[in-house]
Protein backbone atom coordinates (compact mmCIF):
# COMPACT_ATOMS: atom_id res chain seq x y z
CA UNK A 1 0.00 0.00 0.00
CA UNK A 2 2.73 2.17 0.84
CA UNK A 3 4.68 1.63 -2.61
CA UNK A 4 1.38 2.51 -4.47
CA UNK A 5 0.91 6.08 -2.19
CA UNK A 6 4.08 6.87 -2.94
CA UNK A 7 3.47 6.27 -6.91
CA UNK A 8 0.04 8.01 -6.42
CA UNK A 9 2.16 11.45 -4.90
CA UNK A 10 4.17 11.18 -8.22
CA UNK A 11 1.64 11.12 -10.16
CA UNK A 12 -0.82 13.61 -8.80
CA UNK A 13 2.06 15.85 -8.15
CA UNK A 14 2.82 16.33 -12.17
CA UNK A 15 -1.07 16.04 -13.21
CA UNK A 16 -1.80 18.99 -10.82
CA UNK A 17 0.14 21.21 -12.62
CA UNK A 18 -1.18 20.07 -15.90
CA UNK A 19 -4.88 20.59 -14.20
CA UNK A 20 -3.61 24.24 -12.92
CA UNK A 21 -2.37 25.29 -16.43
CA UNK A 22 -5.63 24.16 -18.24
CA UNK A 23 -8.35 24.42 -16.68
CA UNK A 24 -7.74 27.65 -14.59
CA UNK A 25 -4.90 29.40 -16.55
CA UNK A 26 -2.71 29.38 -14.24
CA UNK A 27 0.80 29.15 -15.71
CA UNK A 28 4.18 28.88 -14.15
CA UNK A 29 7.53 29.36 -15.30
CA UNK A 30 8.98 26.36 -13.34
CA UNK A 31 6.84 24.33 -11.36
CA UNK A 32 9.10 24.04 -8.28
CA UNK A 33 6.04 22.77 -5.72
CA UNK A 34 5.01 20.04 -8.45
CA UNK A 35 8.70 18.73 -8.70
CA UNK A 36 9.69 18.79 -5.27
CA UNK A 37 6.28 16.82 -4.66
CA UNK A 38 7.11 14.39 -7.21
CA UNK A 39 10.60 13.99 -5.78
CA UNK A 40 9.61 13.40 -2.10
CA UNK A 41 7.52 10.41 -3.63
CA UNK A 42 10.02 9.42 -5.43
CA UNK A 43 12.36 9.32 -2.38
CA UNK A 44 9.63 6.92 -0.95
CA UNK A 45 9.21 4.53 -3.54
CA UNK A 46 13.47 4.08 -3.20
CA UNK A 47 12.98 3.72 0.65
CA UNK A 48 10.48 0.91 -0.02
CA UNK A 49 12.87 -0.82 -2.75
CA UNK A 50 15.33 -0.82 -0.26
CA UNK A 51 13.30 -2.61 2.72
CA UNK A 52 12.33 -5.43 0.18
CA UNK A 53 12.68 -5.68 -4.00
CA UNK A 54 10.25 -6.94 -5.92
CA UNK A 55 8.98 -6.58 -9.21
CA UNK A 56 6.06 -4.21 -8.22
CA UNK A 57 8.21 -1.64 -6.29
CA UNK A 58 11.00 -1.48 -9.02
CA UNK A 59 8.16 -1.26 -11.48
CA UNK A 60 6.64 1.66 -9.65
CA UNK A 61 9.77 3.35 -9.40
CA UNK A 62 11.06 3.21 -12.69
CA UNK A 63 7.41 4.63 -14.49
CA UNK A 64 7.38 6.98 -11.56
CA UNK A 65 11.23 7.76 -12.55
CA UNK A 66 10.26 8.26 -16.13
CA UNK A 67 6.83 10.43 -15.86
CA UNK A 68 9.10 12.92 -13.48
CA UNK A 69 12.25 12.86 -16.38
CA UNK A 70 10.15 13.15 -18.85
CA UNK A 71 7.81 15.93 -17.22
CA UNK A 72 10.74 18.08 -15.87
CA UNK A 73 12.37 17.48 -19.99
CA UNK A 74 9.24 19.11 -20.93
CA UNK A 75 8.60 21.85 -18.75
CA UNK A 76 12.03 23.11 -18.99
CA UNK A 77 12.30 22.68 -22.99
CA UNK A 78 8.88 22.91 -24.36
CA UNK A 79 6.88 24.91 -22.02
CA UNK A 80 7.02 28.58 -23.82
CA UNK A 81 5.26 31.66 -22.52
CA UNK A 82 4.54 34.63 -25.06
CA UNK A 83 5.45 38.03 -24.24
CA UNK A 84 2.68 40.44 -23.77
CA UNK A 85 3.54 42.58 -27.08
CA UNK A 86 1.62 45.57 -25.00
CA UNK A 87 4.50 45.26 -21.91
CA UNK A 88 6.49 48.72 -21.94
CA UNK A 89 9.97 48.98 -23.35
CA UNK A 90 12.81 48.24 -21.02
CA UNK A 91 14.44 51.46 -20.01
CA UNK A 92 11.41 53.38 -19.76
CA UNK A 93 10.75 55.21 -17.08
CA UNK A 94 7.60 54.72 -14.74
CA UNK A 95 6.39 58.46 -15.71
CA UNK A 96 7.16 57.68 -19.53
CA UNK A 97 4.62 54.12 -18.81
CA UNK A 98 1.90 56.28 -17.03
CA UNK A 99 1.27 58.85 -19.24
CA UNK A 100 -0.34 56.62 -21.87
CA UNK A 101 -2.22 54.67 -19.45
CA UNK A 102 -5.73 55.15 -18.23
CA UNK A 103 -7.22 52.90 -15.61
CA UNK A 104 -11.25 53.05 -14.62
CA UNK A 105 -11.72 54.10 -10.66
CA UNK A 106 -14.01 52.83 -8.89
CA UNK A 107 -17.44 53.82 -10.45
CA UNK A 108 -15.58 52.64 -13.77
CA UNK A 109 -14.57 56.69 -14.96
CA UNK A 110 -11.73 56.83 -16.46
CA UNK A 111 -8.52 58.45 -14.79
CA UNK A 112 -5.13 59.22 -15.99
CA UNK A 113 -2.55 58.17 -13.38
CA UNK A 114 0.12 60.89 -14.97
CA UNK A 115 -2.66 63.40 -13.89
CA UNK A 116 -3.13 62.01 -10.37
CA UNK A 117 1.18 61.36 -10.01
CA UNK A 118 1.48 65.36 -10.48
CA UNK A 119 -0.81 66.22 -7.84
CA UNK A 120 0.78 63.82 -5.06
CA UNK A 121 2.19 60.90 -4.25
CA UNK A 122 0.32 57.93 -5.58
CA UNK A 123 0.37 54.10 -4.40
CA UNK A 124 -0.56 51.68 -7.24
CA UNK A 125 -2.09 48.05 -6.25
CA UNK A 126 -1.94 45.91 -8.71
CA UNK A 127 -4.16 42.88 -7.90
CA UNK A 128 -3.21 39.68 -9.54
CA UNK A 129 -6.97 38.26 -9.06
CA UNK A 130 -7.02 34.29 -8.14
CA UNK A 131 -4.15 32.21 -7.52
Amino acid sequence: MKTFSAFLLVTVALLSYVATALLWDINQRYPVAHLVVALIGLGLLAAQLRESVNWKRITALAVASLLTIGFTWWTFSFSEYPENPEMAAVGTSLRTQLAALSLPDQDGAPVAPAALIAAKPVLFVFYRGHW
